[in-house]
Formats: structure tokens, sequence, C-alpha cells
């Protein structure tokens, strides 16, 4: 996988019914397969993402579990979890 394989649209859009959400999909004419295969394995990459973020040491996020911090104030580690745990399907 090379930068550029997969496209991030956030902004709310007919794919996720004018909502606010996440469209992660193949960049590459025709596509190559990584967006589906994300979305098949969905429930484990949010598992994982949960675990990483629970599982790190710091006190209120940093970029090794949640990314860059700053934009909103606070790390943001809490609310990282808040949005994983309701992200859980099972």
């Amino acid at each position: 996988m090379r930068p550029g394989d997969l496209g991030i649209h956030t902004d709310p859009s007919p794919a996720t019914l004018g909502q606010p959400g996440i469209v992660i999909f193949d960049d590459v004419p025709a596509g190559i397969g990584f967006s589906q295969k994300l979305y098949e394995i969905h429930d484990e990459l949010m598992r994982r993402a949960l675990e990483l973020v629970q599982d790190c040491e710091c006190q209120d996020g940093c970029p090794s579990c949640v990314g860059p911090g700053g934009e909103n104030g606070a790390g943001g580690k809490a609310e990282t979890l808040e949005i994983l745990k309701q992200l859980q399907t099972g």
C-alpha cells in the first residue's frame, strides 16, 4: 500500500445520509481492494483501535494513541475512547 491508494472524505455526504461520518475509498482508478478489505475487517479494526488507546500509558492523548493534539485544547483521549466505544458493534 502506498500513500494515495486510499481516499478519505469526512464531510457529511449522501454516503453518510447527511450525517457526520468517514468514507474511505480506493483512490486508484478501478480500485485495488483496500477499502473493501477495511470494510470486511471493520469490527476488528475498531476493537484493536480501542485497545490501543486504552492501553496507552499517557493521561490525555498523545501522538502514539490519538495522533497530534492541540486543535481543540486537550489531547482528546477521553473523546477518542468514547467514539471508539460507540463504534463497537458486538
